[in-house]
């Protein structure tokens, strides 16, 4: 049997689409796995910010098409990158294990503690971290988009201080050397889904189902369902910031805590509330708080 992988062709896409053919060729070795890169919106208009361009879309649209026309057979992403809304006629496996969620910091500065981040000039193409950041501490903020080792290298040629990345991203491509700080996922609240990966399929293929269910874990897959319901109610797009934290450290049967962030497109308001839930109540509470958060950012007023 051969199986064709769709991905982008940035560095660490390559890196998770290898970790997932090596993943389903551990469970079947007679499986012949080839991977084919596809160039997305999102890298191809580098020059535009990401709610300019149309959203979380543009990093799946293109390896989606390729899947529906059956050009590929799995597609992989980056489950945050995923919008609310999926396609009929394509199914998410339950996903593999996750990587740490949070947010880290790569710098030129010597950082020892949060205090030394404050009056740096920081980059990031994220409205979650930006507004998170600036509500945190005293920073300037400039917005870079593009892959890990581009942003990086905006550091190491001092055209900024720092960049704000994802923990996941630098541990999957090896650079976790370059961490200079790591934010506590209740300083920077992790974007949905941060950390897990997206396995895509064409629904009527039942073979490649029952293949990607066999490298799934049970507490990744539990989370990814949540945060996905949540990112789904608030409808998130990456036109207003969002985030979520599930604290799952504990056995699923014990008390679950969540928090959640959402506001304004200018980040003139933002909320963010705790709450604490149970396996058993755990959707309908993930719900309720999507409305919740949703509302209080309605009643300021549309950006």
């Amino acid at each position: 049997m051969k199986l064709i992988i769709g991905t982008r062709g940035s560095k660490l896409a390559l890196i998770q689409t290898e970790y997932i053919k090596n993943l389903i060729k551990s469970k079947y070795e007679n499986i012949d796995i080839e991977i084919k890169i596809i160039k997305t919106k999102g890298d191809i208009l580098l020059n535009k910010k990401i709610k300019d361009i149309g959203g979380k879309g543009i990093f799946v649209e293109e390896i989606e098409k390729n899947l529906l026309e059956k050009n590929i057979d799995i597609a992989v992403h980056s489950m945050k990158d995923i919008p609310s809304q999926k396609n009929s006629n394509l199914e998410f496996a339950p996903p593999p294990v996750a990587e740490d969620p949070r947010d880290v910091l790569v710098s030129n500065k010597k950082i020892s503690s949060l205090n030394d981040i404050r009056g740096l000039k920081i980059g990031s193409g994220s409205l979650r971290r930006v507004t998170q950041i600036k509500k945190l501490i005293d920073v300037n903020t400039v917005d870079i988009r593009g892959n890990i080792d581009t942003r990086i290298s905006k550091v190491d040629n001092n055209e900024v201080d720092g960049v704000i990345l994802a923990y996941s991203g630098l541990k999957r491509a090896n650079l976790t050397e370059k961490i200079s700080y790591i934010f506590d996922p209740l300083e920077i609240i992790p974007a949905p889904c941060q950390g897990i990966l997206a396995i895509e399929y064409r629904k009527d293929d039942l073979k490649i189902k029952k293949i990607l269910e066999n490298i799934s874990d049970k507490k990744t897959t539990f989370r990814a369902n949540l945060e996905r319901k949540f990112q789904c109610e608030i409808d998130s797009d990456c036109k207003k910031p969002v985030g979520i934290y599930i604290n799952l450290e504990n056995n699923l049967e014990e008390k679950i805590k969540v928090t959640a962030f959402y506001g304004k497109e200018d980040g003139s308001f933002t909320i963010r509330k705790t709450i604490e839930t149970d396996k058993k109540n755990a959707f309908k509470d993930i719900e309720k708080l999507a409305k919740y958060l949703k509302e209080k950012v309605n009643e300021k007023g549309n950006c």
